[in-house]
């Protein structure tokens, strides 16, 4: 039977290998764009640069500020197929 590993604390980050997923989903995409453009070098500083940014920004504003940010732009995109609470019943 394989070990599970279980989290230090309630509210720890999912990781990629050593770091956290949201600073890698930042670096990747952001290098994946130099590459596209052909500046793989400069794609991947910049990338590194505003991860690095994107993880103080995190700290002083806590978990969860992609989330409020996102809904804050782009408003709630989710559940309008639902019915209202009253309805008992679904169709389909």
């Amino acid at each position: 039977m394989k070990p599970i590993r279980v989290p230090r604390e309630l509210d720890s980050h999912p990781r990629f290998l050593l770091w956290r997923a949201d600073l890698v989903f930042v670096w990747l995409t952001v290098t994946a764009m130099g590459a596209f453009l052909e500046e793989m070098l400069y794609g991947s500083l910049l990338g590194a640069f505003l991860a690095w940014r994107w993880h103080r920004k995190t700290l002083e504003e806590g978990r969860g500020f992609l989330r409020a940010l996102s809904y804050w732009h782009l408003g709630d995109a989710g559940l309008k197929r639902l019915p209202s609470s009253a309805r008992r019943r679904t169709v389909g």
